[in-house]
């Protein structure tokens, strides 16, 4: 992804961004995540938390994120006996999450942090902003997957998204309401209620 420069001199205290993080036995990556997250965040707001979803992992993830909330209260920890999928866990953080802006990418540790500036700050214009990112060295016949899922989802929804799988979103609280996940998963989109308007 790619953004103008949005940076801010100063956190802008008026917003408040709720990031979402699904993992699964990200022990060995995590506190770097979280750390890097966090530093990213402070540069927009000092109105944020991190909501680690660890969805029924195997391995010290779930402690590792229990240490770093009791030093940064901005991180929250919710847990998952059993491995119930990434839609199941993104159903979790929407339910605990308290922030006007909430943020989440398809795979945690799959994104730049710093990203997340240019999101809030196209937030100003758009209920959702949906960033896009690279092809991570995915195998070619799922990147090819990937391209006519979008197209469908876009045909579908007359809309003129670049890639529905990848990169970071973002969705004002309230354009949640009006928006479900399709399954609770590994393969999961978040759609239009028939309320939504």
């Amino acid at each position: 992804m790619h953004f103008e420069s949005t940076s801010r001199a100063m956190s802008d205290e008026r917003i408040s961004v709720s990031l979402l993080l699904p993992v699964w036995n990200e022990e060995s990556s995590i506190a770097q995540t979280v750390s890097g997250v966090s530093e990213a965040l402070t540069e927009i707001t000092c109105n944020y938390e991190i909501i680690v979803i660890d969805d029924g992992g195997r391995d010290g993830t779930a402690a590792c994120v229990h240490a770093i909330s009791a030093e940064h209260r901005q991180v929250r920890l919710a847990y998952h006996e059993s491995n119930r999928g990434y839609g199941a866990a993104l159903r979790s953080g929407f339910a605990v999450a308290t922030c006007d802006l909430i943020v989440f990418a398809d795979a945690a540790c799959q994104f730049d942090a710093t990203q997340v500036d240019g999101l809030t700050f196209l937030s100003r214009a758009y209920d959702i902003v949906c960033g896009y990112g690279g092809s991570r060295n995915e195998p070619p016949l799922r990147i090819v997957y990937l391209g006519i899922f979008t197209q469908l989802l876009n045909a579908l929804r007359e809309t003129e998204m670049r890639g529905v799988k990848r990169g970071l979103k973002l969705f004002h609280r309230e354009s949640l309401l009006n928006l479900t996940p399709l399954a609770v998963g590994n393969v999961t989109d978040l759609v239009r209620s028939p309320t939504a308007r």
